[in-house]
C-alpha cells in the first residue's frame, strides 16, 4: 500500500502528500486498521503535511462490490485517524464511472465506451491517454479536498 515509498521521500519537505489505491489494490478484505497502520507511518515521516487519501482507481469494474468495499474501508480508516490534516478523497463520489464499456485497446472496432481508448491490451493498466484521463479526474478531486483543508 502507500508506505512502501516512504524511504524514497526521506529528506524531502513536501507541501502536500497524495496517496491513492491502484486498481490492483481493490480488495474486499481491506480493513480500516490496515489503512490506519499505513497512515500512521506516513504521518510519522511527515508530521505537519496535509495528506489526501484516495479510494481505489475503479478501473473497468467501476462501482463493483470490491471497489465499494475498498473505498469504504479507506474512508473509515481515515475518519478513525481524526487528523485534521488527513482528508479522504473518494473516487466514486461523482456517481459517474471513470470508464465506460468493457473494451480495451485490443478490442475490435465497433466496441463502445471510452475504455477501448483508455485501457491497454492487458485489460488492466491504462494507456497513456487513460493515465491522463485518470490524472485529470484525480486532480479535480484532490484540489477540492485541498481547498477544504485551507
Amino acid at each position: 500500500m502507500w508506505d512502501y515509498r516512504l524511504e524514497d521521500c526521506a529528506g524531502t519537505e513536501p507541501d502536500a502528500i497524495s496517496v491513492m489505491m491502484g486498481y490492483n489494490d481493490r480488495v474486499s478484505t481491506l480493513l480500516p486498521s490496515d489503512v490506519i497502520d499505513r497512515l500512521r507511518r506516513v504521518r510519522a515521516a511527515f508530521p505537519n503535511v496535509p495528506i489526501h487519501v484516495g479510494g481505489p482507481w475503479p478501473g473497468v469494474e467501476n462501482f463493483s462490490a470490491r471497489i465499494v468495499a475498498t473505498e469504504q474501508a479507506i474512508a473509515a480508516g481515515v475518519e478513525s485517524m481524526a487528523d485534521p490534516l488527513i482528508e479522504f478523497v473518494p473516487t466514486i463520489r461523482r456517481g459517474d464511472p471513470w470508464l465506460t464499456g468493457a473494451a480495451s485497446q485490443g478490442t475490435p472496432a465497433g466496441a463502445t465506451g471510452n475504455s477501448r481508448y483508455l485501457i491497454g491490451y492487458d485489460n488492466i493498466h491504462p494507456t497513456r491517454r487513460g493515465a491522463l484521463h485518470h490524472a485529470r479526474r484525480w486532480a479535480e478531486d484532490f484540489l477540492a479536498a485541498m481547498q477544504s483543508m485551507i
